[in-house]
């Protein structure tokens, strides 16, 4: 028995990188698992070349189109074409870590130790966020949890905003705007407060 948790963590600085992260953990027994990163660079449309140290590995585009990428790992990883790979095993108790994003400065690898922390720093945010609604009635939870997806969607239409640079597509765009005003709409109709809607606040 495994457990699996996804998350992208909140900063508690202006100096937090946007990252996603994910944890595997074994319950019960012994799990065998096959990691593998296929990142693809401006809606695959251009190639990238992979470069893999030890405890990382670095996924550059061809050209400027968009900034490279990295998978930081607890467990060791090797290259299969494109993509980055990792077969291992876990026993009850033990757990490895995979960190993507943007690529740190050399010798700036995460602090897997403080991933558990980072968690719990980001259950704290999205609690005390999801706390300023007023809804109260019947469909509490449910509502709630919709209310939730909807900061998210918003989040990651503007944080794709970042990662991407200008030069891509316009549908994509006027999809992200899309889905930050129906979110803005949602949550301002639920009166939970929407001051620095994208801000964390």
């Amino acid at each position: 028995m495994a457990e699996l948790t996804d998350y992208m963590p909140i900063g508690t600085d202006g100096d937090q990188p946007n990252e996603i992260i994910r944890t595997l953990a074994v319950i019960r027994g012994q799990v065998d698992f096959t990691m593998r990163c296929r990142p693809r660079f401006n809606y695959a449309m251009c190639g990238h070349t992979v470069n893999i140290e030890e405890g990382y590995a670095i996924f550059s585009p061809v050209g400027d189109a968009c900034p490279p990428m990295a998978l930081y790992s607890t467990v060791a990883l090797r290259q299969q074409s494109q993509d980055a790979i990792s077969e291992f095993s876990l026993r009850a108790g033990e757990r490895a870590t995979f960190v993507f994003g943007g690529v740190r400065a050399q010798g700036e690898q995460p602090e897997m130790e403080f991933v558990e922390q980072r968690f719990h720093e980001t259950a704290r945010f999205w609690k005390g966020w999801i706390a300023k609604s007023k809804y109260k009635g019947r469909w509490r939870e449910t509502v709630n949890r919709s209310a939730l997806m909807l900061k998210l969607g918003a989040w990651i239409a503007d944080c794709s905003a970042d990662i991407f640079p200008a030069r891509t597509n316009w549908r994509s765009a006027q999809l992200g705007l899309s889905l930050h005003m129906v979110a803005r709409c949602g949550i301002h109709a639920l009166r939970a407060d929407p001051t620095g809607f994208c801000r964390g606040n």
